[in-house]
């Protein structure tokens, strides 16, 4: 074995030290390697060279450098950054292992801000390990010592308190995390969607107008932007974010999320020549994307070649991705729309077998079995009572209580139909189907004075829906007759 001398040795480690300065981890990964061979009981050499793999992406080589520099010397700093790498692996014991045994070695005051550290990476591996309480007496440890983190552990108790859908709770932290730091993206970004979800759009949409004045070039929140001017039919505003978002992606995927927005935003549009331009450049360049072949099958739906539409989703979405959920629940919804119950059935009930309590899947099989060709009260009010319970958003409360009006008017029970369409009215004042089988039911227990009412208040906030009620004979009569 080669024997080297103190002064080759310190020659190596300074040349690996120069590279790890200046973050050339490649560069440093060799070097220290080249070191530890002439040097293997120097855990700094191990320790350093960890590091180096862990900024280069390659965290189970970090974790093998670590874990030799740890049998060399037990040092607090080497089991943080152990359990740091355990966490990018989603290894959740072994990190949270790690990082107990730093709170142990660490030989600083109760309330240094060395504990501050490990506390809050206990507490981010025990979120991250679904144990939200433990995460939360964690994080609020963390906060107690000198110099926390306080940025990340308000945002994180953001992410708790979101793992258990206490929306306001959460709101208050990632705004507490903002008014430390206005440019932290993630928590602009989950603000966001949790506006959105609350269909809070004006919230939204203020929020990322002020964050991209300071951040112009984020690209990813542009295409958010373009999503929300999208939901407000605001289609020229959306197309200018979305080309906005085209114009900064710094990544294949902000790139490929920018472009999928702006063709949608053409669909919606029924611009179709100009859609159907962008989806053959896009699938040109990603020939199996799967986003791109379902919007070029939307785009065929739009057209009303629907059944081009399905030849083609079968023969492209789903000979790609045959195990895909939702493009195979996609293709039973294209099935639902032209009433082939025949196929749309038992694609959704294989779906159920894997995702029973599935929002989407119970609500349709729900739908198919309130229509008249495969009418089955029992089996309908089966499904809707499980998508009631699997219902998150105001609209999916809204489609489940229409569904059940529609079951009830079916079955003649039309103060039940009447009760579920006004309850579906109440969260969806929009629901034009249930708007439409209200005026219905009304006509069916001959209400006319209650109808009359009915219409005039729809029709003031949906002044549009008046002609698509119209194509109904019996109310288009009710409606020209109340006219004159």
């Amino acid at each position: 074995m080669t024997r080297y001398s103190p002064t080759q040795i310190i020659k190596a480690i300074k040349s690996a030290d120069s590279a790890f300065k200046s973050k050339d981890y490649q560069k440093a990964i060799v070097r220290y390697k080249k070191s530890a061979s002439m040097d293997p009981k120097q855990p700094l050499i191990w320790f350093r060279l960890g590091i180096s793999y862990y900024y280069s992406g390659n965290l189970l080589e970090a974790i093998r450098s670590y874990e030799r520099a740890f049998e060399i010397e037990k040092h607090y700093e080497i089991a943080i950054n152990l359990g740091l790498s355990f966490l990018g692996l989603k290894k959740y014991d072994d990190a949270e292992k790690s990082f107990n045994q730093a709170i142990h070695l660490d030989k600083s005051p109760k309330n240094s801000r060395i504990k501050a550290e490990i506390y809050f990476q206990i507490g981010r591996t025990l979120h991250a390990k679904g144990d939200l309480k433990k995460s939360l007496k964690m994080l609020d440890k963390s906060e107690s010592c000198e110099n926390p983190p306080i940025l990340l552990i308000n945002y994180f108790r953001g992410e708790n308190y979101l793992s258990q859908n206490k929306l306001d709770e959460s709101i208050s932290f990632y705004k507490k995390t903002l008014e430390i730091n206005e440019n932290f993206k993630d928590a602009v970004i989950k603000l966001v969607l949790i506006y959105l979800d609350t269909e809070d759009k004006e919230n939204a949409l203020k929020l990322l107008t002020s964050f991209i004045k300071k951040n112009q070039k984020s690209s990813d929140l542009w295409s958010i932007r373009g999503d929300i001017h999208n939901s407000m039919n605001d289609y020229v505003n959306a197309l200018f974010a979305f080309n906005q978002a085209i114009k900064f992606a710094e990544s294949d995927k902000d790139d490929l999320s920018a472009r999928i927005g702006k063709i949608k935003n053409l669909l919606i549009q029924k611009k179709f020549e100009e859609a159907e331009n962008e989806i053959d450049t896009f699938l040109d360049k990603h020939p199996k994307n799967i986003d791109g072949l379902v919007l070029k099958a939307e785009s065929l739906w739009l057209q009303n070649m629907r059944e081009k539409a399905i030849q083609y989703f079968e023969e492209n979405v789903i000979f790609y991705y045959p195990e895909n959920k939702a493009a195979q629940l996609k293709l039973a919804e294209y099935y639902l729309q032209v009433k082939n119950y025949t196929e749309a059935a038992p694609k959704l009930e294989k779906l159920l077998e894997t995702h029973p309590e599935d929002f989407n899947i119970n609500l349709n099989l729900g739908q198919i079995y309130s229509e008249e060709n495969y009418f089955d009260s029992v089996k309908s009010k089966e499904y809707l009572d499980k998508a009631l319970v699997s219902a998150k958003k105001e609209k999916e409360f809204s489609h489940v209580y229409f569904t059940y009006g529609k079951l009830d008017y079916k079955n003649e029970n039309y103060k039940d139909a009447e009760n579920n369409f006004k309850k579906s009215l109440k969260i969806d004042k929009t629901n034009i189907y249930a708007g439409l089988f209200l005026s219905k039911t009304y006509l069916k227990i001959d209400n006319k004075e209650r109808l009359e009412l009915f219409l005039t208040q729809f029709f003031e906030s949906n002044p549009s829906y008046k002609e698509i009620f119209k194509t109904d004979v019996d109310l288009n009569q009710f409606i020209i007759e109340n006219e004159k």
